[in-house]
């Protein structure tokens, strides 16, 4: 079973705290330790308002998050590390190329990217929210599985998306 879970975006203040917020608010994922960072974050900022809105609309309280900026130490303790976009992976497997075989998008199983919503309008944001609910529905099934599909991915080795 996965036990550490990250998720990453570009900045840490729209895309990863609302799926950080999301997976936190899942029952069934109660005993999973989540992190949220960013690639390129500007640590300690708060999270995007249309992003506090959008998961305060669904019960979840994402105000107190801050930015932090994703390091090598914090995602070679995780089992998986899901980001937004393809460049996202490729980013991390070119600094770090160990971590490339736990590296996966949030819309894997339905092969798609969540475009960044920063600095766009709150439909967006609804977009973005939209892919990231449809992706985490489609890994928890695969979470609660001990024989993960990422955790086998990994012990074969790296994999191209």
């Amino acid at each position: 079973m996965i036990e550490k879970l990250a998720v990453l975006c570009a900045g840490n203040i729209c895309r990863s705290p609302m799926a950080f917020g999301l997976l936190g608010a899942r029952p069934e994922l109660a005993g999973l330790e989540l992190s949220s960072a960013g690639l390129m974050a500007e640590v300690g900022a708060p999270p995007a308002p249309e992003a506090i809105r959008l998961l305060a609309s669904r019960g979840i309280d994402i105000r107190n998050h801050r930015a932090r900026q994703a390091t090598v130490e914090l995602l070679r303790n995780q089992d998986l590390i899901l980001v937004m976009e393809h460049w996202q992976r490729a980013w991390i497997g070119g600094r770090w190329p160990s971590l490339i075989g736990r590296v996966f998008l949030v819309g894997h199983w339905g092969g798609y990217e969540i475009a960044d919503p920063y600095g766009r309008s709150l439909e967006g944001y609804e977009h973005a929210l939209e892919g990231i609910e449809q992706g985490i529905r489609e890994w928890v099934p695969r979470l609660m599985k001990s024989g993960s599909p990422a955790r086998s991915r990994r012990e074969e080795g790296p994999k191209a998306d």
